[in-house]
């Protein structure tokens, strides 16, 4: 699990996502990303421009495969380590340290550094969120 001190409170999440102006801790097992609007609910806003789909994004953990995965909504794609992910494309698996760019906002897709688990056959290990799936914290970002 992801954790920061702040003050006295402790933030936990599985993942988290850092910005330039923002932190988000991933607190479910999917999130969305998209454009701020009165019609759409996602969990982080990436402001108003119109090059940005509503539901441009989303970042959901896959326990087939253990890993976690950016699917891209919007016509205008995602950029991630400097590759370009069209929309329709097959889920990309998200590595720590990862820089993502959603129209004009990049940020960098983290996991904690202890978040592998021995498996009882094979003795492989895989990356795996702990605990149940809870509600996660709105983030909007100034435009």
């Amino acid at each position: 699990m992801a954790t920061d001190m702040v003050g006295e409170e402790k933030t936990v999440g599985f993942a988290k996502l850092k910005g330039k102006e923002f932190d988000f801790y991933i607190q479910k097992y999917t999130i969305t990303l998209g454009r701020r609007s009165k019609s759409s609910n996602v969990d982080i806003a990436l402001g108003d421009n119109m090059n940005l789909s509503r539901h441009h994004a989303s970042i959901a953990y896959n326990f087939e495969s253990g890993r976690w995965e950016l699917v891209v909504h919007g016509k205008n794609g995602v950029t991630a380590n400097e590759k370009f992910i069209a929309p329709g494309h097959e889920p990309h698996k998200l590595t720590s340290k990862e820089r993502l760019q959603v129209g004009d906002v990049a940020f960098y897709f983290l996991l904690p550094p202890s978040n592998k688990i021995k498996l009882k056959t094979g003795g492989q290990s895989r990356p795996r969120p702990s605990g149940g799936e809870s509600a996660s914290k709105k983030v909007r970002i100034a435009a």
